[in-house]
């Protein structure tokens, strides 16, 4: 059996897939599947990826004739990924030449379920920087298992830097969501839910290349789109009975983004549906309770603005803060 299935959705992307499709082939870790899935891409992709799989018999080319988003070009590789564990790279980016076999070893040393490798660095217009991870994933130790309970909304929800047991996946019929974006996000929240061990480490680099246009660098305008995510996730967990957990699954920072009537609307609805869950639970803090309180017992935009404008001014003379 394959040791790692590597899935690569591809669309529109033929000036940095050759880089990608390089670092792949030339991996020290021989024993792998290379599964590309083209989303009915415009450009060369496709031809790319076909010239690609006539040099190295490791790689399988899936074509749709139609886009159907980076979703389901996942979801259609998970389905006929044959490796032990299952690794996800971006088109655009690339991995150093010994990164799945430090991968593996450390997956086969600690026996986890979910690895992750902090060492991820940007690339932006040919210049190398840290990641900018999140405050909390930088205070979790390296070379550590995590407590996915503490730290699972801290980690980097991205699929670039981690590693999973296939069977996982398999078990619980892990997807993503089709027809939604920040899709990582909920394959992170709902993995980690059943993980038992997940393992943090410092190994060997992934280069994330950095759009401007992206949805990430656009996070603002998508606020409500990210907070139908979060819905997604509280409807699953609850589902399936996985909100006895205690992962947060909810912050505060995408609150910040409510500008405007619609986006208020996105984020009423889910704090209609997960307010008295957030309000009682105390894995989350005053100001997540603070904010969820403001939206819930509004009707309308204008009335949250003003409601939250005078709350914030008494928080702030009550606590000089």
């Amino acid at each position: 059996m394959t040791e790692i299935s590597v899935i690569v959705p591809v669309y529109n992307n033929e000036e940095y897939l050759p880089k990608c499709m390089d670092s792949l082939i030339c991996q020290a870790l021989k024993d792998i599947e290379i599964i590309c899935v083209n989303d009915a891409s415009e450009d060369n992709s496709l031809k790319i990826l076909q010239d690609y799989a006539d040099r190295d018999k490791r790689i399988k080319v899936i074509n749709f004739e139609q886009n159907k988003g980076v979703s389901a070009a996942r979801n259609y590789a998970l389905d006929i990924a044959e490796g032990n564990y299952i690794y996800f790279l971006d088109s655009d980016d690339w991995i150093d030449n010994d990164y799945l076999e430090i991968m593996l070893k450390t997956m086969d040393e600690t026996c986890s379920d979910i690895i992750i490798n902090r060492n991820v660095i940007s690339v932006h217009n040919d210049k190398f920087f840290p990641y900018n991870f999140q405050p909390g994933q930088l205070a979790i130790s390296d070379n550590s298992y995590i407590d996915t309970e503490k730290d699972t909304h801290n980690i980097f929800s991205g699929l670039c830097c981690k590693l999973y047991n296939a069977n996982l996946i398999k078990k619980y019929n892990i997807r993503f969501p089709e027809g939604y974006i920040y899709e990582d996000n909920f394959f992170h929240y709902v993995s980690f839910a059943y993980a038992q061990k997940v393992y943090f480490f410092n190994g060997s680099s992934y280069y994330y290349r950095k759009n401007d246009t992206s949805i990430t660098a656009n996070h603002r305008q998508d606020s409500d789109k990210f907070i139908n995510i979060l819905g997604l996730i509280y409807d699953y967990y609850k589902e399936h009975g996985l909100l006895g957990r205690n992962i947060k699954i909810y912050y505060t920072m995408p609150l910040f983004s409510i500008d405007n009537e619609h986006i208020y609307s996105a984020f009423k609805e889910y704090f209609l549906k997960a307010g008295g869950y957030i309000l009682n639970s105390n894995i989350y803090t005053d100001v997540d309770k603070f904010f969820c309180k403001n939206i819930s017992e509004t009707n309308s935009y204008d009335d949250y603005i003003s409601k939250f404008s005078k709350n914030v001014a008494i928080s702030y003379i009550r606590r000089k803060k």
